[in-house]
């Protein structure tokens, strides 16, 4: 019985999320854009958000706020978010309600907002980066995070051997990329990066990448992800081995 209760709830929150892209993806001229989310990695935010039960959330780039409205919707935590613009998450609110009063929006570049001013050392931060520039000033943040914060990158997938050839990484774009990105957008803002994990196998995605598998492998953080979801996160220090 618990059982079928947990399949149930389960379903309709995959629902609820598949709704989200669609209406959204809709109010774009009925694409999909890259930069949308699954319903399997929004099922993963709902749970990360609620296991490490955050007391300031940050999002480095909005966009149409679909991850804006997951946390919303299942965290009390103070929600700061961080975008050039908000055109494109206001526009959406008339088809897909959001409370505007939950959040704090700082219209900048990422690298403009000192990060560290946005959290004292009492709180619990969940840092969600999915943005795809600026990230040094990211990794330059990450160790003033306060103990217990989790960070999280989205439009990562991983890879569980390393790809040694472009024959190999474009088999894994086919197999694994294609199914979560607009494949119909020019190739020029497609994910196209890939490099091993300082552990094993590798991750492909955005620009980022190279930098996140360097950073890790010099900081020995391990990585966590969970398969057909595109989003790996860290808790820091916890994840740093000594």
């Amino acid at each position: 019985m618990k059982k079928s209760t947990y399949q149930s709830r389960m379903s309709t929150t995959e629902q609820k999320y598949k709704d989200w892209i669609r209406t959204l993806g809709d109010h774009q001229g009925g694409r999909i854009y890259f930069s949308d989310q699954t319903v399997k990695s929004m099922v993963l935010l709902e749970r990360l958000v609620k296991l490490y039960a955050p007391t300031v959330i940050i999002e480095l780039g909005t966009a149409h706020g679909l991850s804006t409205r997951l946390w919303i919707e299942q965290s009390d935590a103070r929600i700061v978010c961080i975008d050039a613009s908000f055109a494109a998450l206001r526009g959406t609110a008339p088809v897909l309600p959001v409370d505007l009063d939950r959040l704090e929006l700082i219209e900048s570049w990422v690298r403009s907002v000192h990060l560290q001013d946005l959290w004292s050392e009492d709180d619990k931060v969940l840092l969600y980066i999915d943005i795809h520039s600026d990230h040094q000033h990211v990794f330059d943040a990450i160790p003033d995070l306060p103990n217990g914060s989790v960070v999280l990158f989205d439009d990562v997938w991983r890879s569980d051997r390393s790809l040694k050839s472009k024959e190999e990484i474009d088999e894994f774009v086919q197999e694994e990329v294609i199914k979560d990105i607009d494949h119909t957008a020019p190739k020029a803002i497609w994910p196209l990066k890939y490099a091993d994990y300082w552990k094993r196998g590798g991750f492909y995605g955005f620009s980022e990448i190279p930098q996140l598998c360097m950073w890790t492998a010099a900081n020995k953080v391990t990585l966590h992800w969970e398969k057909g979801a595109k989003v790996v996160w860290f808790q820091w220090p916890k994840d740093r081995e000594d």
